[in-house]
């Protein structure tokens, strides 16, 4: 009886704990144009007493105003060359530059991560909520899987709450982008990614969050599939194949396993952007894991599997 109870508070709890944030979108989405980004956090201060539902506010502000720049989506930091007197001056002239880049987002509405992730750090500070912005590497296509880059090519945020490190990203908050276009949508999933999720998608170039998240090396996670939003939404569990990288033959079966989601969960399958969705042979196992079995593509091409007419994951199948 007191496992029921337990179990039956803890639902509760989440129910409770998810309308309250819903109800902070909802506050927020009715807010009118602010002048300034002191204005914005100051209003959002005023409104939310808790520090996650003021956390919740800022992201659903930049989530649901901003647009993403898709003229230039990997720019994370322009070469600048600073004559300075000291690490001290650097970091000041650093910090100054930053904070054009979060004007600018603000004022433009437009930005790529590097603008969504400093505007929300410029927010949380002026409302006291301790912040970090994370630099590193995100995959949002087949074709990079495998490949190990040399470089940066996204930024999210890190907020402690209540003595724990959340992540936060606004970007992919904000919409998705199909066939090279951007598509604004608002997205909760990409608020408080758990650990166990984002270590599977994200990866920073500090040590320090690889370390907390218990982040795989960069080309094991570079191997990983492509994660989309249906995992964000349900954090399912891929049993195999565990590579990113399928070899097959023509007219042999794909065969994949996922653990985690629900039984009547309906799911397709395509190749590539044009190819027609095409419903997956799935068997269902013992512990909740399921087996989908997939016809080969007549030659190599990305795979993309959807749940629920959600893009869940992908992978890239070589044919031999």
């Amino acid at each position: 009886m007191k496992k029921i109870t337990f179990l039956l508070f803890f639902i509760s709890f989440s129910v409770l704990s998810q309308n309250r944030l819903d109800r902070v979108d909802n506050i927020v989405k009715s807010y009118k144009n602010f002048t300034t980004i002191e204005s914005l956090a100051k209003q959002i201060d005023s409104d939310f007493s808790s520090d996650v539902e003021k956390a919740r506010a800022a992201y659903t502000w930049i989530a649901t105003n901003l647009n993403y720049n898709s003229r230039n989506p990997f720019l994370i930091y322009d070469t600048k060359i600073y004559i300075v007197s000291d690490e001290e001056d650097y970091q000041r002239r650093l910090k100054k530059e930053d904070e054009k880049t979060a004007l600018k987002a603000f004022q433009t509405k437009k930005a790529v991560c590097k603008g969504y992730a400093y505007l929300y750090r410029k927010i949380c500070d002026i409302i006291g909520i301790e912040n970090k912005v994370v630099l590193g590497y995100i995959k949002s296509s087949s074709y990079e899987i495998g490949y190990v880059p040399d470089r940066k090519n996204h930024a999210w945020n890190a907020i402690k709450i209540d003595g724990q490190w959340k992540f936060i990203d606004a970007t992919q908050g904000s919409g998705f982008s199909y066939k090279g276009v951007w598509q604004p949508k608002f997205n909760k999933a990409y608020f408080d990614i758990k650990k166990e999720t984002i270590k599977n998608t994200h990866f920073p170039e500090d040590i320090f969050w690889r370390n907390y998240t218990g982040q795989k090396p960069l080309k094991e996670f570079s191997d990983l599939p492509v994660f989309s939003k249906a995992y964000f939404n349900s954090n399912f569990q891929v049993v195999s194949p565990s590579s990113g990288q399928i070899a097959t033959q023509k007219r042999k079966l794909i065969e994949l396993k996922l653990k985690g989601i629900r039984f009547n969960t309906k799911i397709h399958y395509k190749f590539g952007d044009y190819d027609k969705l095409r419903k997956a042979d799935v068997i269902y196992e013992e512990n909740s894991v399921f087996r989908i079995l997939i016809h080969s593509p007549k030659e190599s091409s990305p795979l993309k599997i959807f749940l629920d007419g959600q893009e869940a994951l992908s992978y890239m199948v070589h044919v031999e």
